[in-house]
């Protein structure tokens, strides 16, 4: 990493350490960052020394947390067209996942961080701006999308804020009576399909449930509040699967043949995942996860050029049904 990197990143630490009321931790630092502990240690090391008011301090959780007084200047950076383009950028990739709500905040974002740049910046900005949006692809992708109802986002993300127990009317089936439930909402998750995930404490078993947006025709926040674990991150959750499916974890092994390679090395398939080029030129992926529904799915794009080693269920899956494309993904 160049100096320059190293500076902008402490800087990105220290704004953190900064805004956050409850300052930040080694494992935030280690997330934000993707470095070791180590390097975490190192770098609240570099901060210390160049803050001597940098303030320790143990969080609720009994791990040490950093916070910077907010009366202390950071040497902030100046903005650059590429800071404006991808605010631009997050508002039309969110709007093309049907996420209008959140989008309509990133706006919010963009007009708030452009009252504060000086008159003279923004004259200096927007024309390479202009140039960087201009090239910008992401909203005139089309494709198919799951449509997210505004009026059920409300509530929920208000309930889970507030740790509170929702009443939901949820049609899983067209064919069947939509089905009552009172759920404790963990969080939303998005991907090829939307999900909300909840614990149904109505059930024997503290399993976490998924619940397809589109299906849900009514949500009421209740008084009623409930505790969700101090130590549960959707992002953590969200690793133990492909996709969005619930299911249990296995290993799985995919091997791409050599005509593939080029191509398969672009993707990251999941973020543990292992890589490992063979012998004869074709490159075996490894991971866990669960999900082989969704697994099945994103592997018939690749056809004949992959073939599915493990778990022995997605292999009978996709080995007999695979087209034999002529151009790869």
């Amino acid at each position: 990493m160049a100096r320059g990197e190293k500076l902008g990143e402490l800087i990105n630490l220290m704004l953190e350490m900064q805004v956050r009321i409850n300052g930040i931790s080694y494992r935030e630092i280690e997330e934000a960052l993707g470095i070791c502990h180590r390097s975490a240690q190192r770098n609240i090391q570099a901060c210390r020394t160049a803050f001597p008011q940098l303030e320790e301090f143990k969080g609720i959780d009994g791990e040490a947390r950093w916070r910077l007084p907010r009366n202390v200047r950071i040497p902030i950076p100046e903005a650059t067209p590429e800071d404006l383009a991808a605010l631009d950028g997050a508002c039309h990739l969110l709007e093309n996942h049907g996420r209008n709500a959140e989008a309509e905040a990133v706006k919010k974002i963009a007009s708030l961080f452009r009252y504060h740049l000086k008159n003279e910046t923004l004259r200096r900005l927007e024309p390479d701006y202009d140039s960087l949006v201009s090239a910008d692809a992401i909203a005139a992708q089309p494709g198919p999308k799951q449509r997210i109802n505004p009026e059920i986002l409300s509530p929920l993300k208000e309930a889970i804020k507030g740790y509170n127990q929702i009443a939901i009317e949820y049609q899983k089936n067209l064919d069947k009576p939509a089905e009552c439930h009172v759920v404790e909402p963990y969080g939303l998750l998005y991907g090829h399909r939307n999900y909300l995930v909840a614990r149904n404490p109505s059930r024997q078993d503290d399993r976490l449930r998924h619940y397809a947006l589109p299906k849900l025709l009514r949500v009421e926040v209740l008084s009623s509040s409930f505790v969700r674990p101090e130590d549960f991150r959707m992002r953590d959750y969200a690793r133990s699967f492909f996709g969005v499916y619930s299911e249990a974890a296995s290993r799985t092994v995919w091997r791409f043949s050599p005509k593939a390679v080029p191509h398969a090395i672009d993707f990251e398939f999941h973020p543990d995942q292992k890589l490992t080029r063979e012998d004869d030129g074709s490159l075996t992926v490894e991971f866990t996860a669960g999900g082989l529904q969704e697994m099945a799915w994103h592997l018939m794009i690749w056809g004949m050029d992959v073939e599915v080693i493990e778990p022995q269920e997605l292999r009978e899956l996709v080995q007999d049904n695979r087209p034999n494309w002529a151009i790869l993904p």
